[in-house]
């Protein structure tokens, strides 16, 4: 698959970080302000979201698996995840 790294060691940027694939898919979404992560990170997969993380001053507050169930995408909480869900944080 895809990877992505970004590092931003003693940025300045502030704003939003967007990365898209060749087909113009989504690949990530990253909120920065005063070259922290603050606010939301998101990682896609074919263009829908997978993970999710809330940030706060470069601290990780929560993450979240991006699953997709009959009624449409739901997040689901990493630390509450069953094991054979789990994996799926390590893809």
């Amino acid at each position: 698959g895809l990877c992505v790294l970004a590092n931003y060691r003693e940025s300045d940027r502030d704003g939003p970080l967007r990365s898209w694939d060749e087909q113009k898919r989504r690949l990530v979404y990253a909120q920065y302000s005063r070259g922290r992560k603050n606010g939301l990170v998101c990682l896609f997969r074919s263009g829908l979201p997978w993970l999710a993380q809330e940030w706060q001053g470069d601290q990780l507050v929560d993450e979240y698996l991006v699953k997709q169930t009959a009624h449409g995408l739901s997040p689901v909480l990493a630390r509450t995840l069953k094991t054979e869900d789990a994996g799926e944080l390590e893809r």
